[in-house]
Order: C-alpha cells, then sequence, then structure tokens
C-alpha cells in the first residue's frame, strides 16, 4: 500500500509538470540574434536554436540582419518576429477564451492565432499609432515611427475580420486576402485599403512567402485599387465614391485624338490621429536601464482573470492522493 501511495504521489507530480509545461509561453531564437528581457531588467541573449519562458511584461527582442525569433502560446498560436522587432507580452490568459495583448514597438510580426477546435481566441497587438484586434487570423504587420502596414491572408470566421483602431477611435476592418498601408505624417495618416498585393508583400520578404492568398500567385496582384472604395476622412466628414476601372461601351479613338489612359483612383482615408512621439524610450536603451515604456496613445488594459495557482494544483493533487491512499488502507 506504501508503494502504491507513493507511485501514485510521483505521479501527480508529473502531471503537475505536465500542465505547467503546456502553459509556457515560448521564446525561442530562429536565427541571428535574439534577446530577452524580464520587466525593466537588462536584455538577456538568447542563443540561436534554444528557448525561454516568457512571462506577463517580459520584452523579446531581434538584433539587426537577418535575424528571426518565434513565440509559441498555450493555444497554439504563433508569432514570429522579424529583424529589429522589439515587443512586449503584456499578458496572456488561458480559458475557454484565450486573451493575450502585446505591445509592439517596431519591427515584423507574422502571427497565426490559432485554437483547439470549439475554442475562442481574442489577441490585441497594441502599436504606437493603433491597436489591432485579432482572432482566429494569419496575417503579417510591420510597425515604424511613419509607417503601418498590415496584411490579413485568412480569418477563421468571416464575421471576425481583424479590426484596426487607430488613437483617434477611428476603425478599419480587413477580412481575408485585405490589405491596409497607413503613412504618418504630422497628425494625419493617409490609410490606403485594399488587397493584399506584391508591394504589400514586400515588407516581409524574411518571412515565407503565404500560401492560397487570392491575387498573389495567380499574378493579378497590385490591382487593389479598381476594386476598393474611396473615401476621404478631416474634422469628422466624409466622402465616398466607388473606385472602378472602366469597362466596355466607350466609343472608338479617331485616328487624330487618341484617348489619354487614365490609372484608377487610389483608395486613400486621411485620419486625424494627434502626435507619434512616444515620450518614453524603448526597451533597452542605453541610460534610462529602469524605464518600462509604453506605445503613444495605449491604455491600460486589465487582463480578464487570473492564471491558475500552481501551489494550488499541487496541493489538490497531494490532498487526492491522500484521500485515495486512506480508502485503500480501509
Amino acid at each position: 500500500m506504501k508503494r502504491l501511495a507513493l507511485l501514485l504521489v510521483a505521479l501527480s507530480f508529473i502531471s503537475v509538470g505536465s500542465v505547467e509545461a503546456a502553459t509556457i509561453n515560448q521564446l525561442q531564437n530562429l536565427r541571428g540574434t535574439v534577446s530577452y528581457q524580464r520587466g525593466a531588467g537588462k536584455p538577456q541573449a538568447l542563443p540561436q536554436r534554444t528557448a525561454v519562458a516568457l512571462t506577463d511584461n517580459d520584452y523579446a527582442l531581434t538584433g539587426a540582419g537577418n535575424s528571426l525569433a518565434g513565440i509559441t502560446l498555450p493555444d497554439s498560436s504563433r508569432i514570429e518576429m522579424g529583424s529589429d522587432t522589439r515587443i512586449q507580452l503584456s499578458y496572456f490568459r488561458q480559458s475557454r477564451i484565450a486573451h493575450a495583448k502585446f505591445l509592439v514597438y517596431q519591427g515584423k510580426v507574422r502571427f497565426r492565432i490559432e485554437h483547439p477546435q470549439g475554442a475562442r481566441a481574442d489577441y490585441v497587438f497594441q502599436t504606437p499609432s493603433a491597436q489591432m484586434a485579432v482572432r482566429g487570423t494569419f496575417g503579417d504587420f510591420f510597425v515604424s515611427p511613419t509607417q503601418l502596414v498590415v496584411n490579413v491572408y485568412s480569418v477563421s470566421n468571416p464575421k471576425l475580420p481583424v479590426e484596426v483602431t487607430f488613437k483617434n477611435g477611428k476603425k478599419v476592418f480587413l477580412g481575408a486576402g485585405q490589405s491596409l498601408i497607413a503613412t504618418f505624417a504630422g497628425a494625419q495618416a493617409a490609410v490606403t485599403v485594399g488587397n493584399v498585393s506584391r508591394q504589400s508583400l514586400s515588407h516581409f520578404s524574411e518571412f515565407t512567402t503565404p500560401k492560397g492568398v487570392p491575387g498573389i500567385l495567380s499574378g493579378t496582384a497590385g490591382g487593389a485599387a479598381a476594386t476598393t472604395a474611396t473615401a476621404v476622412v478631416v474634422g469628422g466628414t466624409a466622402a465616398a465614391a466607388a473606385a472602378a476601372g472602366s469597362k466596355g461601351g466607350s466609343t472608338s479613338p479617331t485616328p487624330t485624338a487618341p484617348p489619354t489612359p487614365t490609372a484608377p483612383p487610389t483608395p486613400t482615408v486621411v485620419i486625424p490621429i494627434g502626435s507619434l512621439n512616444c515620450p518614453s524610450p524603448p526597451p533597452g536603451t542605453p541610460g534610462a536601464p529602469n524605464a518600462v515604456p509604453s506605445p503613444c496613445g495605449s491604455q491600460p488594459f486589465a487582463p480578464p482573470g487570473k492564471p491558475p495557482l500552481k501551489a494550488a494544483l499541487a496541493f489538490g493533487g497531494i490532498l487526492a492522493l491522500g484521500l485515495f491512499s486512506r480508502r485503500l488502507k480501509k
């Protein structure tokens, strides 16, 4: 009986360890220079082909050149970081709906937000200029002080597109095969929304080319302007007009006056968004080791719920085994 009880206790610790391993947010160095930072501490280099656990408020950083890092989340979601990228895992909470928030300061990110059948995901990527809500999506985005590029390659549910919210509350929704390119100048953003094109893909050449995206591999990339509506927003007023290429029915040109070809209008939205200057230094900036930066205009988000307590799990397992061994003795 004693041997059986000891064996059951050992198995309980093994099972608890398995639960812990399944709830790890893992950062891996896929190639080049990758480091991690615990809160306001100093960045620690991560050797190639090795991994480390990320906890709430930890940073992940990649160096210049051909650096690439991967972050695997417990709900099977995966995030890849291109070169010269800095992000912070604000929190991850696993429940019936997986909640996560990342602060993205700069760089290139590929996201595959996935989850087991029947589960749901609610991820937020906060950048200095906008916030993206992502649920069951495969895509890329690029962040710099002057530009934001978002490509959406697929969504698990057409009713749940990627929601891009700018600092002034203006929202843009992106479905599968759509792209957003925002260029910032002063207090305005020129936003182009259309189909994913070779131009928007060119920002993410260090990642593998996505397959099965409409228009990308069929040779029709770059024709987004002819299929997207145009709107101009200034001071809360908007004027919209459909942008469509010319179709049949035109008269034949005369030999003396050939028609001048004109390109369809570029779909553009002008949005006043306010200053883009961040008062806080980026993570790891020399001379400010204790600074904990936050993106411009970001709002504090309280993590939904609390993570399960490992000690409580272990105590519950031991208690159950104790009751079971007492029954065996009887």
